[in-house]
């Protein structure tokens, strides 16, 4: 697969193209092959080198994606292979690939919206529109004494807060 990769802070012009090996799901995780991923002030932040801490280089940026479902790890229901999807990577990132692996409660069939939304809207909408509704729904789960597992990583993700 292909993949921008960032080796070290300096910007955008910092960016390198790079092959790297193609996917495979782990379980509870879908495969996905990448159609659009949204670029926002974020990435370019990365490129910076501003959240080394928590995302530290090389690194390969894009926190939001729309494409196909590729593959689907042991243990996912509910998605299709060839399903348009679109997807927050969240902590793991390298939403500028070819492929992606993405966790399916960041995960929407586009599909199954009943609406015509298209790949490249979807990929630019998903952290947008998820933004001002995460709050809500932390607040909900909060005053009713739940924590929610969006704002954890997966024990087995790449990137772990406070590593």
């Amino acid at each position: 697969m292909k993949a921008i990769i960032i080796d070290r802070p300096g910007g955008p012009a910092q960016l390198q193209l790079r092959e790297k090996p193609d996917l495979q799901p782990s379980p509870g995780l879908l495969t996905i092959d990448v159609a659009y991923a949204g670029v926002g002030y974020f990435e370019v932040l990365l490129s910076r080198g501003e959240f080394e801490s928590v995302f530290p280089m090389p690194l390969t940026p894009g926190l939001e994606v729309s494409g196909y479902v590729r593959a689907i790890g042991e243990g996912v229901e509910g998605f299709y292979v060839g399903q348009p999807v679109a997807s927050m990577t969240l902590h793991d990132l390298n939403g500028f690939a070819s492929m992606a692996n993405v966790r399916p409660e960041l995960t929407v069939p586009l599909d199954q919206l009943g609406a015509d939304l298209d790949l490249a809207t979807a990929a630019a909408s998903i952290v947008n529109l998820t933004t001002p509704t995460w709050p809500s729904k932390m607040s909900i789960e909060c005053a009713e004494g739940t924590a929610s597992s969006f704002m954890r990583p997966p024990a087995d993700s790449a990137a772990s807060w406070g590593r």
